[in-house]
């Protein structure tokens, strides 16, 4: 073998010799038989703590955080425990800090509010009783213990000497329904037998042709059996009372608990119940009037007569100047200015105000009536 053979084949020698060395040398520190130091700097510890870090993030643990095992044995501790030995002089305290810092946090769950159950409408909340003596309905409404207790409205009626006594639950509504005599009822609701709450009877199957007669009876026994109402309380009891509900038709001495109401009177030539909702109904136009002078004189001592100085007509013309209320009073023995607020609603529930002004003068009657 030549010497430059034998010199190259030496060195290769040598570094397979060195190179297993070195490979010996880091399997040796690997298995913590040797300290990091041996290489002088950190960078075989920063490669070992990379290669930790995406084994412990494959095993499910967020990065920076203490990986921790369940204890094997019965009775072992439940504190979590380090896997890594920290035996080059790592601070332990430090590590914890830096597993606090990067700890995940667990989002607070949206707490929904949970829907309350629906309940069931009460399917019959009134409660229909019908004067048969005084022609008067009232409707009551149920109490906190189920109870029909609560008057809420009154109507006026007409009845008949064939109405019967008892108590019924509705059996049918109509809009409009062909009655004895060839006449018709709006909103008509099914008592029983050929027994009917409906409008007052109108002369064809139309709203403009009700009758005056049977009208301005309301209020009194005028019926063949049915009960006669308005158009508005006709309609409100088709709207708000499902069929089934109770009608109760009795005699009593007292009207009821929330009165009798009054019926407006029709002139003759009308054709329309005022009452109906109807947009096409012309009284719709019509409203209650109270005529008073603005301003009126008064004398000292003179009688103050406020009924004498008004006129009050109701929605089709009735005067209802009685039913005027008003607001204010006027000292005649005291010389001065006071203001006086009349107002008034008719039978159909429309309202009319007026004000007057009046000046009580420091003049005597006597004095005044001598100068005249």
């Amino acid at each position: 073998m030549k010497p430059l053979e034998k010199l190259f084949l030496g060195s290769a020698i040598v570094a397979s010799i060195f190179l297993a060395m070195i490979f010996l040398l880091f399997a040796l520190q690997k298995q913590g038989i040797l300290p990091v130091a041996v290489f002088g700097d950190n960078a075989w510890q920063a490669q070992q703590q990379e290669t930790e870090t995406k084994e412990t993030k494959i095993k499910g643990v967020p990065i920076g955080e203490v990986p921790t095992k369940k204890p094997e044995k019965e009775g072992a501790s439940t504190d979590s425990i380090v896997e890594k030995s920290t035996e080059n002089g790592e601070n332990q305290e430090q590590m914890s800090e830096t597993a606090d810092v990067n700890k995940e946090t667990t989002v607070p769950a949206v707490v929904l509010p949970v829907p309350e159950p629906e309940t069931e409408a009460d399917p019959y909340p009134y409660y229909i009783k019908v004067n048969k003596k005084q022609n008067c309905v009232t409707i009551y409404q149920k109490d906190a213990a189920g109870e029909y207790t609560i008057p809420i409205k009154a109507m006026v009626c007409s009845t008949g000497y064939a109405t019967p006594l008892g108590v019924f639950g509705s059996k049918g509504k109509y809009v409009m329904k062909g009655l004895i005599h060839g006449v018709f009822g709006q909103y008509s609701t099914w008592i029983t037998g050929n027994i009917l709450f409906h409008s007052v009877p109108s002369a064809r199957a139309t709203k403009d042709s009700v009758s005056v007669r049977n009208y301005n009876q309301l209020g009194t026994t005028a019926s063949a059996g049915c009960i006669r109402l308005t158009v508005a309380d006709a309609k409100w009891i088709y709207d708000n009372c499902e069929i089934g509900t109770l009608i109760e038709i009795y005699e009593g001495e007292e009207v009821g608990p929330l009165g009798k109401p009054e019926a407006i009177k029709l002139p003759d030539g009308s054709k329309w119940d005022p009452t109906d909702p109807d947009p096409e109904n012309p009284w719709h136009e019509h409203q209650p009037s109270i005529t008073v002078e603005k301003e009126k004189m008064l004398y000292f001592g003179e009688e103050w007569t406020p009924y004498e100085d008004i006129e009050a007509l109701d929605t089709c013309g009735n005067d209802i100047t009685q039913k005027v209320e008003i607001v204010g009073e006027v000292d005649c023995y005291q010389p001065g200015s006071y203001l006086v607020r009349f107002t008034v609603t008719d039978a159909v529930r429309k309202t009319a105000e007026a004000e007057c002004t009046y000046i009580v003068l420091p003049i005597p009657v006597q004095e005044k009536e001598t100068s005249e």
